[in-house]
């Protein structure tokens, strides 16, 4: 997230084009900041509520979960009922992989977010094409 922020200015820098293409790319720049800048102030709540809870999801992540759960349950993953609190062995090795199954989502979830934000870039300040890719996962860092 933070390399996006620095090349955000990269990119506005030195366009090749009129004035319609430097006014587009400062548009699409800022709005793509802003975007990261919300995205980064999630994952900041996420991880400062985890460390001074415990390592307990936040309660925003668990909202993020729960609805998540819903839906796998929905498209027919077999976890146990939510409201269950008297799990079998196995059924608490389900809830754990549930876990770990959110965790893996948001992973890719954060990756798609960030490919988003570089494509939206790269079309909007294609003469930053290299220094975008350059600074940005996964080419970069």
């Amino acid at each position: 997230m933070i390399a996006y922020l620095a090349f955000l200015v990269l990119a506005a820098t030195a366009p090749v084009g009129g004035r319609d293409a430097q006014m587009k790319c400062a548009s699409v720049l800022e709005d793509q900041a802003a975007k990261l800048r919300a995205h980064s102030h999630m994952l900041l709540a996420d991880a400062e509520y985890a460390e001074s809870h415990n390592n307990e999801m936040s309660p925003d992540m668990m909202q993020r979960y729960i609805s998540w759960y819903r839906d796998r349950v929905a498209e027919g993953a077999k976890y146990p009922d939510l409201t269950s609190a008297i799990l079998s062995a196995s059924e608490r090795h389900q809830r754990q992989r549930s876990i770990i199954d959110f965790l893996d989502y948001e992973k890719r979830e954060r990756e798609v977010f960030d490919l988003e934000v570089r494509a939206a870039l790269i079309e909007a300040c294609p003469w930053k094409t290299a220094d975008i890719k350059a600074k940005s996962w996964p080419e970069g860092l």
